[in-house]
């Protein structure tokens, strides 16, 4: 699981590709500024993450990204687990989900800034 937005640069798209150790493509997006991505892996190695700027190539791109890797092979079943582990899971589940969304809205929030300080720079030389 995991995410990414392009702040700055060009048309604020981009293109990514996620490969499997054995070359399979297990997901892919063209042209987005910003997204999320979720697969399990069938194959244990390391998985490549490739961002492509082939249609802007004289823009250079910041893209910021996130991935979060989970290993629950170690989670008990859901039978053996109390209500308090339960309860627990979810709570962790909601947390982790929070932070996310922070630092979503915190690169936006950084985005807009530079948009609206831009803008009033024309406007004082206008």
């Amino acid at each position: 699981m995991g995410s990414f937005q392009v702040s700055s640069g060009g048309k604020l798209d981009i293109d990514l590709k996620v490969t499997a150790p054995d070359n399979r493509v297990v997901h892919t997006t063209t042209k987005q500024t910003q997204g999320q991505y979720e697969f399990t892996t069938k194959a244990k190695g390391e998985y490549q993450f490739c961002f492509a700027n082939r249609m802007s190539t004289l823009a250079s791109k910041v893209v910021s990204f996130q991935v979060i890797v989970g290993d629950h092979s170690e989670i008990a079943k859901a039978e053996h687990l109390t209500d308090i582990d339960k309860s627990l899971l979810a709570l962790s589940d909601s947390l982790m989900a929070i932070q996310n969304e922070e630092e979503y809205m915190r690169i936006r929030e950084r985005n807009h800034r530079d948009t609206s300080e831009s803008t009033n720079a024309r406007m004082l030389w206008w």
